[in-house]
Parts: C-alpha cells; structure tokens; sequence
C-alpha cells in the first residue's frame, strides 16, 4: 500500500511541503478576506523602534515596524512589515484602523504580517504530494488483491522500450509481458521500473492476474519484491522493508506535529 516510486516520492513531496507551509503560513498575508481590503478608520501613530528580520523576499530583507497607535479609544502597540526603507524612529506615521474587531492596525502601506499572501500557495506543494500518495495506494491496493485472490502465471518478455522518466539516475524501462490464463487466452502485463535486472533475472517471469477481469501484474516489479516460500505462502517481509515502506509517512506525520508544536508555542 504504501510502496513504489509514487508513494516514495507522493510521501517526500508532501513531507518537504508541510516544512514550508507550517512555517510561511504563520505569517504570510491571507489570501482572502483581508480586513484591510475594505472601509478603515485614519489615525495617527508614533515609531518606537525598528528592527530588520531574518527573512527575505525578492533579496530584500523584510523590517519590523514597531509602533504606537490610538485605536478604538485606547493606546495600542503593534508591528507593521515592509521591504521598503522604513521611516526613522520617533517618526509620526498615517495607521489604518481595521473596522473588524481583533484585528491589529497597521501603518499605511505596510503589512500586518512578514511575508506576502502568495507564499500561502506553498500549501499546494502537499497536497500535490497527498495526490500522488492517493494514487499510489489506490493503485497497491489493486495490487494486494491481487496478491490476496488472483492466480499465477509465467510471463514472456515480448517487448522492452524505453520511457522519458528518470529515477536516481537511472531512466525507467517499460517491459511487456505475454502470458496465457487458466482458458488459455493470451493477455498481456506491462511493468514500468528503472531496476529491469528485476524483471529480466528469469526465462519467464511470475504474473500474477485476476481471471474476471483485465488485472495483471509482474510479480518482481510489485513494491517490496514479495517472496513465496515451498508451500506456496507469502514470506513475511523483513522489519527492515516494513520500515522503510513506513519511513515516508512516519516523516509526514512528525513533520505535522513538530510544526503544529512550533506554531502553539
């Protein structure tokens, strides 16, 4: 279920994008609903200091704008971001008034938050990956079935050909299979893999298929390399395989709660 190059790489992506969205999230501009966006009330604010941050965007460093506002009859304290010169300390500055309550005021022209909505897209970048590891369990757990019900058969190399995919170096091949069911009706399995020792070790390859429909395939190009023992049984695979089958989404799943830890405190 969780084996094969989309489940390894639908598991990488979507550890490698949770990193950047729980970080640039936190703070970047909403996309929608910005309280900004419609009628604010102008008042008058005072700079107590400014400070340059550690992130940058578009090679200009982002600057913490610290300010005090009246807002709502009272005094406030807040921060405003931006990438341009920021004006000197102890300068008066025009601040934006959201009429939404809870919102923070902001100097005119400035941000209330670091980094800017676009980077709220990064959140496309799991689910990306969240597709592809949907894919490829929808597409192992037709290969369990097979595993669990469909009948053995051996399978002639009839055709190999090359594809435009690369997996660590190494181009993936396309390899079709000719093999005849239990009514003897030819049919044919193709395996795509970038490790074709895999499925030209033998004369004849073991295809496992499914004698009600069209579901075929080649038993050495399954994730995991399954082994039959002398009685015809599944071997257990070894801890090693299983952790690695489980070492993308044990990533995923820690990368989630280290960032939801970071982002409460």
């Amino acid at each position: 279920m969780f084996g094969g190059v989309l489940g390894t790489v639908g598991w990488s992506v979507v550890a490698f994008g949770l990193v950047f969205t729980l970080v640039f999230a936190r703070i970047a501009a909403p996309l929608f609903d910005d309280p900004f966006a419609g009628p604010t009330d102008l008042t008058t604010g005072r700079v107590t200091s400014v400070e340059r941050t550690n992130l940058r965007v578009n090679s200009s460093y982002v600057v913490a704008v610290h300010f005090d506002a009246s807002a709502r009859g009272a005094t406030v304290s807040s921060v405003s971001y931006t990438r341009e010169r920021p004006p000197d300390v102890g300068a008066e500055v025009p601040v934006e008034v959201a009429r939404t309550g809870g919102v923070p005021p902001r100097i005119a022209g400035m941000s209330t938050h670091m980094a800017p909505a676009g980077l709220r897209l990064l959140v496309l970048i799991p689910v990306v990956g969240g597709v592809l590891v949907l894919v490829g369990m929808l597409r192992g757990q037709r290969q369990v079935r097979l595993l669990a019900f469909g009948e053995l058969a051996r399978g002639e190399l009839i055709e190999r050909r090359p594809t435009r995919t690369v997996v660590n170096g190494r181009p993936v091949e396309e390899f079709v299979f000719s093999f005849a069911d239990r009514s003897g009706r030819e049919r044919r399995v193709t395996a795509r893999t970038h490790r074709p020792e895999l499925v030209t070790d033998d004369d004849a390859e073991g295809v496992l298929f499914d004698p009600g429909s069209d579901a075929a395939v080649v038993v050495d190009a399954l994730p995991g390399r399954p082994r039959v023992d002398e009685s015809g049984e599944l071997r257990a695979p070894s801890f090693g395989r299983l952790a690695l089958a489980l070492l993308g989404p044990t990533i995923a799943v820690l990368v989630w709660e280290i960032g939801g830890w970071i982002a409460d405190s």
